[in-house]
């Protein structure tokens, strides 16, 4: 699961702004540089309420049902964002929503990871879900740079890219649910 959501926010969401820069080749650098940061900025912003959102919802459903539906909301909004943006205009629009879609899982993983083990193995346990995820992870900056040469561009190649959230929701079915259930002591 965090080689879902951090292999989709790193493979795909974060290169928002190289988007907005080749989308806006006509302006100067400056302009470009400056309208590509605020289109992250907002991005970000997105981000930290869909993390609260994330926590919110999860505590009051289950922790599967909350990564599920945070999985296929970052994938459609993922194809929104690359696909759609077609203007600085549209990248205000859709970086919010992408921004809260795709980092939602994050918050999940400091809710879910630490209620898997018991208290002598927590830290390490958590740290080598997360961490062992972000070492796979990092494949998929280096997947989209090769498609992107080779599909003809950014949109085709996070297509293929965001795929990666397909496997948090296939890895879901294995995962226990821990909503209301005591720390394993």
């Amino acid at each position: 699961m965090a080689i879902a959501g951090v292999g989709g926010l790193w493979g795909t969401a974060f290169w928002s702004a190289d988007l907005i820069r080749s989308l806006l080749s006509d302006l100067p650098d400056t302009v470009r540089r400056q309208d590509a940061s605020l289109v992250f900025l907002v991005q970000q912003v997105g981000a930290g309420l869909g993390m609260y959102v994330f926590a919110v919802f999860t505590e009051r459903t289950s922790r599967r049902l909350a990564f599920a539906i945070s999985f296929v909301l970052a994938f459609l909004s993922v194809q929104g964002f690359f696909h759609f943006t077609h203007s600085f205009r549209d990248a205000m629009i859709w970086a919010p929503i992408m921004g809260f879609c795709t980092l939602g899982p994050f918050c999940g993983y400091t809710v879910y990871f630490p209620e898997l083990f018991p208290t002598r193995l927590r830290a390490t346990g958590c740290g080598f879900c997360y961490n062992v995820g972000r070492i796979l992870a990092a494949i998929a900056p280096f997947t989209l740079g090769g498609l992107a040469g080779s599909l003809g561009g950014l949109g085709p190649a996070v297509s293929v890219v965001s795929c990666i959230y397909v496997l948090g929701l296939l890895a879901l079915p294995f995962a226990p649910e821990t909503r209301g259930q005591p720390l394993p002591e």
